[in-house]
């Protein structure tokens, strides 16, 4: 890209500093099954400067012209690296509800567990109609991943709960491999083909898309 993308991210929603080290472990472990897979830079570059932040441009549409909108980025942050106060969990009492939003979490509760295979992993947790991810079941969302099926910089897909869990169960009842065999145009819907050009299609109101 010639320059960056100001996504207008609202300043109160940083969850603190980017823990580097557990993202390079993540990404060791992507590559150890994919080999030659690695996160996109510019993600990286853009998730040190806004950490698990909630973007003002939130609008984008995928390949197919379906309109999506961008609750927040997931984190990669510990107890640790949380910057105060502490923001009590109304799912989860007695955890910060900023650890309801990582990376570990999601791939913990959500369905993407069992319905995303080996390709996908989750950057960004979307809107269920008009309700903000901050206001639901996160374990319920859809989400935006990053697809390495194909060698080179990682697609940006939308990933469909419910069509995952039905793609997993679709595979386990025929004997296939649940986290290789799964067929990702049955639960995924394409939107760019790298980091930078989904930045590019965001918007702040739905009816900018067209612009």
């Amino acid at each position: 890209m010639t320059g960056e993308i100001d996504l207008e991210y609202e300043p109160d929603s940083f969850v603190g500093p980017l823990n580097l080290q557990k993202l390079k472990s993540i990404e060791a472990c992507l590559v150890d099954e994919l080999p030659g897979r690695f996160f996109d830079l510019s993600y990286i570059n853009h998730i040190s400067k806004y950490h698990g932040g909630i973007p003002k441009k939130q609008w984008f549409t995928s390949v197919k012209g379906t309109p999506h909108r961008v609750g927040r980025f997931l984190n990669f942050a510990t107890e640790e690296t949380l910057t105060p106060p502490f923001q009590d969990s109304w799912l989860h009492p007695g955890q910060d509800i900023r650890l309801d939003w990582s990376w570990d979490h999601i791939q913990v509760i959500a369905n993407i567990s069992e319905g995303c295979g080996v390709f996908l992993q989750p950057f960004a947790i979307l809107y269920s109609g008009p309700h903000h991810p901050d206001e639901m079941q996160v374990k319920y969302a859809d989400l935006l991943c990053f697809s390495f099926k194909e060698e080179g910089s990682p697609r940006v897909v939308v990933w469909y709960n419910e069509q995952a869990l039905t793609e997993h169960f679709r595979c386990k009842a025929a004997g296939l491999d649940t986290s290789w065999d799964v067929e990702l145009s049955n639960f995924t819907e394409e939107v760019a083909t790298t980091f930078d050009d989904f930045l590019a299609l965001l918007r702040e109101h739905r009816e900018d898309l067209d612009k």
